[in-house]
């Protein structure tokens, strides 16, 4: 028998319209007093100490990036 170990990580951005005031049925979600460009380059530096692999431009409502993943999405093959 093979032991495979496979490391998955997610790490999510939010959305520049996540930080913006909200009304919905249960009332009003205030906007933040930060917005998404305040923490873009702390999501920049998280990915590079987590090994974050990804493409961007994939996900179309995906978040201004200042840099590039660091390292370009990992392809899985598993048997069939």
């Amino acid at each position: 028998m093979k032991l495979v170990i496979i490391k998955l990580t997610a790490l999510i951005r939010l959305r520049e319209r996540d930080f913006e005031r909200v009304i919905h049925k249960g009332g009003i979600s205030p906007e933040w007093p930060l917005k998404y460009s305040d923490f873009e380059p702390y999501y920049t530096q998280a990915e590079k100490l987590y090994d974050v692999h990804g493409q961007q431009g994939e996900d179309p409502t995906e978040p201004p990036r200042s840099e590039p993943y660091p390292y370009p999405p990992e392809v899985m093959y598993l048997p069939i």
